[in-house]
């Protein structure tokens, strides 16, 4: 249910789409978190992921990207489990 996934731990093999903002669609990207438990991102290149939840890995990548996009709204979706 929503409540696991809500929870869920992400690590290495789980596949990511990361929507940053919809304004930017050149930012979106589908991921694979890789054996050092890292994925690479537009703009902020390798970014450690492993171990986080879906609602911290945007909160992170909000504060991250707010650098370089005026209003991010980032929104992560597990595409496939490891």
């Amino acid at each position: 249910g929503f409540v696991c996934f809500s929870f869920y731990i992400l690590d290495s093999g789980d596949s990511l789409k990361i929507i940053v903002s919809r304004d930017y669609p050149e930012l979106t990207s589908n991921v694979i978190i890789n054996g050092e438990g890292s994925i690479y991102l537009p703009i902020l290149k390798t970014v450690y992921v492993k171990g986080l939840t879906i609602k911290e890995l945007n909160g992170i990548l909000n504060e991250a990207y707010k650098e370089f996009v005026k209003y991010p709204e980032v929104n992560s979706y597990v595409i496939s489990y490891r």
